[in-house]
């Protein structure tokens, strides 16, 4: 069995900056994410916060959206957390 996980930015972020990315890798074989997450992790803020190591991973794919974001969705939350 594959064990895949979707992830939005936050926990991404906060693993990297306490160098403990590799925690998602011991529990999923890949995690997905929504191309805006993707997007927003490389723009990184002010900090670049958890960019090098976000950097250095495979096993996160990034994937288009295969559905419309829901206008709700969109309209309460970010695009990425959306």
């Amino acid at each position: 069995m594959t064990r895949e996980i979707v992830c939005n930015t936050g926990p991404l972020i906060a693993l990297a900056i306490v160098n403990h990315l590799q925690i998602l890798q011991s529990l999923f074989q890949r995690v997905l994410i929504p191309e805006a997450v993707h997007k927003e992790i490389l723009q990184g803020g002010a900090s670049s916060a958890g960019l090098s190591a976000y950097g250095e991973v495979d096993w996160v794919d990034g994937r288009p959206l295969t559905s419309p974001l829901d206008p709700l969705l969109g309209s309460v939350l970010d695009f990425g957390a959306a």
